[in-house]
């Protein structure tokens, strides 16, 4: 099945990340805006095997879970 990106981005993302993911979630992650799709899909990798430690893991492990960027 398709995946609607705008919505996922919309329900998921846009809330931290901002409407065109200019802000810096929690004034401690990157901006989505500057990364590639690779960084981006590296970024959800480290979250879902538990690389990273910080109050963002809490929030986006459980995303991490459920898509990579662009699949």
């Amino acid at each position: 099945a398709a995946i609607d990106g705008e919505k996922v981005y919309t329900s998921k993302c846009q809330t931290c990340h901002g409407t065109n993911g200019e802000k810096s979630a929690y004034n401690s992650s990157r901006q989505l805006k500057t990364l590639s799709v690779e960084e981006m899909n590296e970024a959800i990798k480290d979250y879902k095997v538990g690389r990273v430690n910080s109050t963002n893991a809490t929030i986006m492990t459980p995303r991490s879970e459920e898509r990579r960027v662009g699949k």
